[in-house]
């Protein structure tokens, strides 16, 4: 697994781990394809502590027969930066994917 890959599972996990009560969901899909997708991902929840916690990022996965082989995250406010490097990325993947 990518390092960016690795980077994604683990701040999703310890969101899940700092959370006492989370939501986690796909908010919208803004292009998919064979290649992958780019969407709104949103978590949500109570800390421990008593704190409601929410965040939304923009997520790039890419995969391949294998399963997902890249995950690449952006800010909420760089949709445009991320579809630009979701073309980026499907003008330069092989084509057996």
């Amino acid at each position: 697994m990518g390092d960016r890959m690795v980077a994604c599972v683990n701040r999703c996990a310890e969101h899940r781990r700092q959370a006492a009560d989370s939501n986690v969901y796909i908010e919208s899909v803004h292009q998919l394809t064979d290649l992958g997708a780019v969407f709104t991902h949103v978590g949500s929840g109570t800390s421990r502590e008593g704190f409601d916690d929410e965040w939304r990022m923009i997520v790039i996965l890419v995969s391949q027969a294998e399963g997902p082989n890249r995950c690449e995250l952006f800010d909420e406010a760089d949709l445009e930066a991320a579809l630009a490097r979701f073309d980026e990325l499907s003008r330069t993947a092989p084509r057996d994917i």
